[in-house]
């Protein structure tokens, strides 16, 4: 645990070595990565990881893997997930979440504009929707949806600065699936409509 570095880079030794041990059978291969799992997250938690984070990472890992053929493919969900482990687990030693919320604000800046849903940016964490959710809520003091909807209207206003698009295509690009819905949001957080936020912005 006091280095990162060359964990992640023995790593793909260790795989290496599953794969040979194994015969190169993907069934075993698949069970004896899911054994070495079990002892990472078991060696989060004794390392300070909160126990159900540990597990839910865990359980996770097991659904993502769970009807992979592929040696690349399970050893690309494996080394993931491996960083995910460790990732989590410094930022447990410094009793701070700061890393983990980080990746889910930088997901929703990537992706704002896409239909995207609480299972996904989830999954993009290896965590369940109803812990990040928590989490999330405990250290940001917003909902993650509130998250996502500010970020949709601040790039909406991003983009009223060109006359390229009118109100309704600006709302869509931003990932609004109505001109109605994106009113009402835009209105929430900024108090006026979006037309009248642009004709002000470019008065």
């Amino acid at each position: 645990m006091e280095n990162k570095e060359k964990i992640v880079e023995l790593f793909p030794v260790l795989y290496t070595d599953m794969e040979i041990l194994s015969g190169y059978d993907q069934t075993e291969v698949r069970q004896s990565v899911r054994d070495f799992m079990v002892l990472v997250s078991r060696a989060c938690a004794e390392a300070g990881l909160e126990a159900e984070l540990a597990q839910q990472m865990l359980r996770q890992y097991e659904k993502e893997t769970a009807n992979l053929k592929d040696s690349e493919e399970i050893y690309a969900v494996s080394y993931g997930m491996i960083c995910n482990y460790l990732d989590m687990i410094f930022q447990s030693q410094g009793n701070s979440h700061t890393g983990l919320i980080q990746s889910v604000v930088n997901y929703i800046q990537q992706h704002y504009g896409e239909d995207i849903t609480l299972d996904d940016i989830a999954a993009h964490v290896c965590l369940s929707r109803s812990y990040l959710c928590a989490l999330f809520k405990k250290n940001m003091n917003m909902t993650i949806n509130d998250c996502l909807l500010r970020v949709r209207v601040e790039k909406s206003i991003e983009l009223m600065k060109s006359r390229a698009w009118n109100t309704g295509e600006i709302g869509r690009k931003c990932g609004f699936s109505s001109q109605s819905h994106y009113t009402k949001v835009f209105r929430k957080f900024i108090g006026l409509t979006p037309g009248q936020y642009r004709n002000k912005l470019l008065s």
